[in-house]
């Protein structure tokens, strides 16, 4: 594995994800975020493009202070020469499901791809 600190101070790390474990991997660069408490969340668009199966929900409490259930699925992930399992909270489809539009993705210097997507809830 390697990882990296970006100029916003962020550790990001490259790895490897499967939706079986004898299927082939897919490289991924994630945000190593302290303060979560889960295993690994994805955008929508990633968990589809993976196959992965969904394997239940789970409660969470939004910064705001409200409740919501969230879609979780599986994934395998190439972690120290194993094949370790791990929970995927589904994150993007929360946001419009609260009201929120995409409005933008953009990518951080030195990336070819969006790294941030911004979304917005339009003031009624």
């Amino acid at each position: 594995m390697i990882g990296v600190i970006d100029e916003f101070g962020r550790a990001l790390l490259s790895v490897s994800l499967r939706s079986a474990p004898d299927d082939s991997a897919e490289p991924l660069e994630v945000w190593v975020d302290t303060g979560f408490t889960g295993e690994l969340v994805l955008p929508h668009s990633v968990i589809e493009s993976l196959r992965l199966p969904k394997s239940g929900s789970v409660d969470a409490i939004l910064a705001y202070g409200s409740g919501i259930e969230l879609s979780t699925f599986t994934c395998f992930i190439d972690w120290f020469d194993t094949k370790r399992r791990v929970e995927v909270v589904e994150n993007q489809s929360t946001f419009r499901a609260l009201g929120f539009v995409e409005v933008a993705r953009t990518a951080h210097p030195g990336y070819d791809r969006p790294t941030s997507i911004t979304f917005r809830r339009p003031v009624p």
